[in-house]
């Protein structure tokens, strides 16, 4: 299916409360699924809109377009929001550029370029994915390296 892409830009410097860790590290989830019509996504990657090692992955409980990966925000990653209804996306990408030791951001809003064009692509697949229930943007950074049909998930949290 076709899907139109609108890019969603503001000029516009907004403030943001990322939750904390137990360590106190700021952190931000993936999110989102599809519904019968629309679908919300939330994707996080690095300044190049490439997939980062995630802190953990959800298994359990309610998960259906829920949060599934968690990350740990630095300044310079990227927020891919996507809102689709039928075939149109809304598409707001956001860089953060500054977090204090309250987890509280400051982000702006990129335009949308080549750099992330495999980061839409998840992200729009995302958004068709009927109550999704997994992650589809992140590096499993303890995952087995010499098996490829391995089926880890990232550790639980540090404590």
């Amino acid at each position: 299916m076709n899907t139109i892409i609108k890019d969603k830009f503001s000029d516009e410097v907004r403030e943001v409360q990322f939750d904390l860790s137990r360590k106190g590290l700021p952190c931000v989830w993936e999110r989102g699924g599809g519904y019968s019509n629309t679908g919300e996504v939330q994707l996080v990657a690095d300044t190049h809109g490439n997939p980062k090692p995630c802190m953990y992955v959800r298994t359990h409980g309610q998960l259906a377009c829920d949060n599934h990966i968690l990350f740990k925000a630095n300044v310079g990653d990227v927020l891919m929001q996507v809102s689709r209804w039928h075939n149109v996306a809304e598409v707001e990408i956001i860089k953060i550029i500054s977090i204090g030791a309250d987890g509280k951001a400051k982000m702006r809003d990129v335009h949308l370029n080549d750099d992330f064009a495999n980061m839409l692509d998840a992200a729009i697949a995302k958004s068709y994915d009927y109550h999704c229930r997994e992650g589809y943007y992140y590096v499993d950074r303890f995952a087995k390296q010499n098996d490829p049909e391995s089926d880890s998930n990232c550790l639980e949290e540090e404590d």
